[in-house]
Order: structure tokens, then C-alpha cells, then sequence
């Protein structure tokens, strides 16, 4: 398990917009994914909802909707971690709050996105 500081890059694999999205969590964050198995094999699986800072309007309509992306989080010693690729993207959809919005992140990959 390590902590993270506060900001979040989403880079979009699909659609029109390719441009990266800079989020700011609320607080530092802790990340820990378990490993699973099932017929094809262990993955892991890297679920997180995190509160976010809200963002601007582009950002709101372009992620209403579910989209494939990387995920990309800085920890304490400014390390970077990258959660989704091209061959097995992470799921993202951003729900705005009233004075948040919650960032939810669904992937499952072969490696553990932590080890470096």
C-alpha cells in the first residue's frame, strides 16, 4: 500500500479528445489492489473511487460517460504509476457532486501497476 499525493492524470484511448486531463484529489490518497484469479489466469484488480476537486465543464461532459484511459498517479517520492495500457485500458466515468466529484477507476491488469 503506498500513498499518493493529491493530483491524477487521465490520458483518453478513445473518441475525439486525446488530450491528458490534470484532476486534484480532496486528500491524499491510498492505493491497494489485490490479485485474483479466475480461469484466464491471476490479474489484478484495480479498483478506486476517489474525490476529486471538481472539474471545469469539458472535463464534466467528456467523462459522464464511461471512457478508456490511463491513469496516472504520482506517489510521496514522486514516482509515477500508471493504472490502464492500450491492450487493457482502465474504465473511468467522473460523477460531479454538489462541491466534489468522484473519479471511479475500473481495471483489471496482468501486472501489478505499484511494482516498479
Amino acid at each position: 500500500m503506498k500513498e499518493f499525493g493529491q493530483h491524477i492524470q487521465i490520458v483518453p484511448l478513445e473518441g475525439s479528445v486525446t488530450d491528458a486531463f490534470d484532476l486534484m484529489a480532496r486528500e491524499p490518497f491510498e492505493l491497494e489492489f489485490a490479485a485474483d484469479s479466475d480461469d484466464g489466469g491471476t490479474y489484478w484488480n484495480c479498483r478506486k473511487q476517489i474525490v476529486c476537486d471538481p472539474p471545469d465543464a469539458v472535463v464534466r461532459q467528456f467523462f459522464r460517460y464511461e471512457r478508456s484511459c490511463q491513469v496516472k498517479v504520482w506517489d510521496n517520492s514522486g514516482a509515477c504509476h500508471v493504472i490502464g495500457d492500450s491492450n487493457m485500458p482502465a474504465r473511468v466515468i467522473l460523477s460531479p457532486m454538489l462541491q466534489s466529484a468522484t473519479l471511479t477507476i475500473a481495471c483489471e491488469m496482468i501486472r501489478n501497476p505499484l511494482s516498479l
